[in-house]
Formats: C-alpha cells, structure tokens, sequence
C-alpha cells in the first residue's frame, strides 16, 4: 500500500467515518496527501468521493475518526475557516455567480487575500495563463460562457485565494471529451505552475484522466478505500482495468 511520505504529509484523513444525518457514506476511510503530490480518487457513482471532499470542508457528517491539515484537526471547524486556512473546494457542480461577470466571480475568489492587491493581481495573472479561454470575457457575464469555460472559471476562482490545497470534485462532468481532455492538461499545468499549492485531490468518475495526471490513486467502493497505489500501479492493477478502465 502506497502512502504519503509523512515527512511532508499535508492532509491526513485518519479512520473517517463520514456522512449525511443518519445515512453513513464512508467507514474508516484512510487517506494521505504530502506536498507536491496529486491524489486521485477513483470509484463509481455512489462510492463516496464527493464525501470524502465534503468532510475535509466539514460539509459531510463526520460521525468517527479525524481530519487534519498541517496537524491541526479540523473536524470541528466551520467550512469557511477551513477555507481560510488554505483548502479551497471546487464542487461538481459549478456554481459561479450567473449574474456576476467573469472577472468578479474571480474576485469573490479572492477573499482570503483581501488587502494584498499585488497578490491578487498576480494571481489573476497566473488562472488566465493556465486557462487563457477566459482571457478576453473577463467583462461577459458568466452565465454565457460554454460548460468547459464555466468549469475553467470554477477551478480558476479557487486558485485565487493563494490555497495549499485545492480539492476539484469530477472536473470533467458534463463535458465532451476532448474538452474534459483539454481541461486536465490545465489541471496538470496548474500543479506544476501554482506557487502557493502544495497538494491537488482530484475526485474522478473518469478513472484514466484522474490516474494520468495523479501521483497516487486510492479507489473507493461501497465507501472503503479498497486499494491505494501509485497511479501506474492503478493504471495496470486488472481489478481497476476491468471495473474503471474499461470502454
């Protein structure tokens, strides 16, 4: 079993028992981020990888076990403040501001930095250049932009807050191939290229976009981590071949 090098271990879901009033989602869930890493988490629908993200925001029931981000145990604290820390949550579902322009949905992004304009101003900077589709619609409103722009604009407005952690939960839902394609070549740019994170969950239906871009993969079933492995040992394991991989 493959794990985080607890040297430089960022985020540690220990035993997690996790989920929504009475309904269980998770049990004893385990799960390790270091810093430089990107974690992949495969399954199928209704195996609970939207939940495990949800609980690192204290959005899930955690009913058992602990989460903690540089030591410190979050289970207890209110989403907002987990966001202040440095954990910022991109949902599946978009969830821009229609309304808003393009620009401020990136400003609203920004709340964590208020105050520090030359951060601010180089980070809006560096979003357009790993999605440079939104370069020129900064002034349109954001409800007119295409799926895979909106997408673009959801995980580029949590980039702007400076996190260390980003959890993207199924990035490419909803989008055509080649778009779901293009967008995780992004998602790899912005692992490499963002100077303030330090580790990137990616929750994923689609098991080889996760596992290309991952360092390591964990596959939930049924709420359980069932195997964790490098991504190149996911990408050949035949359970995963057979239940995820296959067209």
């Amino acid at each position: 079993m493959a794990e985080a090098p607890m040297d430089r271990c960022l985020l540690e879901i220990c035993n997690l028992d996790a989920g929504y009033g009475k309904l269980q989602i998770l049990r004893s869930v385990c799960l390790q981020a270091a810093e430089q890493e990107i974690i992949g988490i495969i399954g199928a629908n209704g195996a609970g990888k939207t939940t495990v993200l949800k609980a690192v925001m204290n959005l899930a029931d955690i009913m058992g076990g602990e989460i903690y981000f540089r030591g410190t145990l979050l289970n207890r604290k209110a989403w907002y403040k987990i966001a202040r820390m440095g954990i910022a949550f991109v949902p599946q579902k978009r969830e821009i501001f229609s309304p808003l322009t393009v620009l401020e949905n990136l400003e609203i992004g920004a709340y964590r930095i208020l105050g520090n304009k030359s951060e601010m101003r180089s980070n809006l900077a560096r979003v357009l250049e790993f999605f440079p589709q939104l370069q020129g619609k900064l002034a349109l409103k954001a409800g007119v932009l295409s799926g895979g722009e909106q997408k673009m604009l959801s995980i580029a407005r949590g980039l702007m807050g400076s996190p260390e952690v980003l959890l993207l939960d199924e990035p490419s839902l909803g989008l055509a191939p080649a778009v779901a394609e293009a967008l995780f070549e992004g998602i790899r740019f912005i692992a490499q290229g963002h100077p303030s994170l330090k580790a990137l969950l990616v929750v994923e239906q689609n098991a080889f976009l996760a596992l290309e871009i991952a360092h390591r993969g964990y596959v939930l079933e049924g709420g359980r981590v069932v195997l964790v492995g490098s991504s190149q040992e996911l990408l050949t394991n035949p359970h995963v071949k057979a239940a995820y991989l296959t067209a």
